[in-house]
């Protein structure tokens, strides 16, 4: 609503007040769609700052009691019209843009039209340069397209029909509220007094900052929450400026805590679920307890290059076949289950104290998106998160790799060649899965092993794809990963960070994916 044609009026009649005769002493820009004019008015010792703020999703323009210039990360612009002399300022004919016109032969278009806004160097009212060079279409705009002829007059109203889009200034928002008021309307003639009467508004004196459905707005309409009223533009858009910035800037706030701490629960319920599903997997195995107690108790019937044995169960006299080691003594292979069977048992308390930690983990992570959701200002929302950002901050700098999870399944990639000798040699277990991508620089990936599980298929593919990603070759439509167990690879003393040595590796084709 700021940049409806009848507030740009207001706006380019005060500037023009203001700064005619002043010199534009510079134009820079330090923050992407953000440009700065500095200009000096005649008779004035300070300095007057136009902030023009094109980001696609809003633009505004204000004008900042002081502005400093970054000695870094700053750029000058439109050099041209440096030290140039402002004869007049402006708005285009019916249309949503402002002109800026100079005593030579250049002039400065600040086109406000949504996300297509831009501000464009002309020469003779031709294109010189732009200040979005993305939008391609406005180095070859035809100034005299912009002017538009619209008769508001009551005869054209009424040989119109009432059709609101023959007003195309009016903008959605002056439409939406005509339309609205037009309901109790009951003939045309009724509706032309209501429309007249907005024009009347439009074209009047007061500017306000208010709110309609919770919308933040600066109307020349009366309506909604009213949060303040002026009758200058300038001190209007510097007040619009602010608020819209503070509440910006909340929201952004927000959604970033709100995104880090649904992604916390995520990650924490697939870890819940992952170890939950461990742990049933762990029950369903098989007693190798009672497998090793059925060895001890009848050794004298095993031969030791037997495969297997079949032997009645101590509780209800069932037969168990029981898988033996070709080679060794039915001592040995009793031993080799009761190790089994006490790492089975450590794997099983284990999960489950994890279980209790992730549980606890989740009802925190709710109940920060609670206090969230009634949060008010920045600070309580910083308060809120504070734990989670340290938590994360922690985790990147505790960890050479970064985590990622697959089908119950963890995968971690090296963040850099020191990251990945340590992800390989300091963080592996002799039978984790190690991948590569093939002839190129990359990331070493690990498939953490898990007790009694094969690595299935789409773990495997999972892995290659984040491997190919994570290389040299990710631009590639197919790109071969070559992987082993990890006890199949080894560094030779004075290899560069990085590089070692892999045997019994196979090689998997996969799209490089992220």
């Amino acid at each position: 609503m700021h940049f409806n044609y009848f507030f740009l009026s207001k706006l380019a009649k005060s500037l023009n007040q203001r700064l005619a005769g002043a010199k534009i002493l510079e134009c820079f820009s330090q923050n992407k769609n953000e440009l700065i004019i500095t200009t000096l008015p005649v008779n004035e010792m300070k300095f007057f700052h136009i902030r023009i703020d094109l980001n696609p999703n809003y633009s505004f323009v204000n004008f900042p009691e002081n502005f400093y210039r970054s000695k870094r990360n700053s750029i000058s612009l439109f050099e041209k019209i440096t030290a140039a002399v402002i004869a007049g300022i402006r708005v285009i004919n019916n249309d949503r843009s402002l002109i800026i016109e100079f005593t030579n032969t250049y002039s400065l278009l600040l086109k406000f039209h949504g996300n297509q806004s831009n501000v464009i160097l002309l020469e003779d009212f031709r294109v010189v340069s732009l200040f979005r060079k993305k939008l391609l279409k406005d180095k070859t705009l035809e100034f005299e397209s912009l002017e538009k002829q619209i008769n508001y007059s009551k005869n054209y109203f009424l040989t119109a029909k009432a059709n609101l889009d023959e007003y195309p200034t009016l903008g959605p928002f002056v439409k939406k509220r005509i339309k609205m008021l037009w309901q109790s309307a009951k003939s045309i003639d009724e509706q032309w007094k209501i429309f007249h009467k907005i024009l009347l508004e439009l074209e009047g004196e007061n500017i306000y900052i208010l709110r309609e459905e919770g919308k933040l707005m600066l109307s020349l309409i009366k309506m909604g929450t009213v949060i303040s009223t002026h009758s200058d533009p300038l001190t209007a858009l510097n007040e619009f400026a602010a608020i819209f910035t503070r509440e910006n800037n909340f929201n952004l706030k927000k959604k970033h805590a709100e995104n880090l701490l649904r992604y916390e629960e995520k990650i924490h319920n697939q870890t819940l679920q992952s170890l939950t599903t461990s742990l049933q997997k762990l029950a369903q195995q098989k007693n190798y307890k009672v497998y090793a107690d059925l060895l001890m108790a009848n050794l004298h019937k095993i031969n030791p290059y037997d495969s297997e044995v079949t032997l009645s169960n101590f509780t209800d006299n069932s037969e168990i076949t029981i898988p033996l080691k070709m080679g060794l003594t039915p001592q040995k292979n009793a031993e080799n289950y009761y190790r089994k069977s006490k790492n089975q048992n450590i794997q099983i308390t284990k999960n489950k104290e994890l279980v209790k930690l992730k549980e606890k983990s989740v009802k925190e992570i709710r109940s920060s998106l609670e206090l969230l959701n009634d949060a008010g200002t920045v600070k309580e929302i910083e308060e809120i998160i504070a734990p989670f950002e340290k938590l994360k901050a922690d985790k990147s700098k505790s960890h050479p790799y970064k985590t990622f999870h697959f089908m119950d399944f963890e995968i971690r990639v090296g963040k850099n060649a020191k990251s990945n000798d340590l992800t390989t040699f300091k963080h592996s277990y002799k039978e984790d899965l190690w991948l590569h991508v093939k002839d190129a620089g990359g990331s070493h990936v690990l498939v953490k092993y898990k007790s009694g599980m094969n690595f299935p298929r789409p773990v495997i593919e999972r892995a290659a794809q984040l491997a190919a990603f994570n290389s040299k070759r990710k631009t590639e439509t197919l790109c071969p990963v070559i992987y082993t167990p990890k006890k199949f690879v080894r560094k030779r003393k004075g290899d560069p960070a990085g590089v070692v040595v892999v045997e019994n590796e196979k090689v998997l084709l996969v799209e490089p994916k992220f």
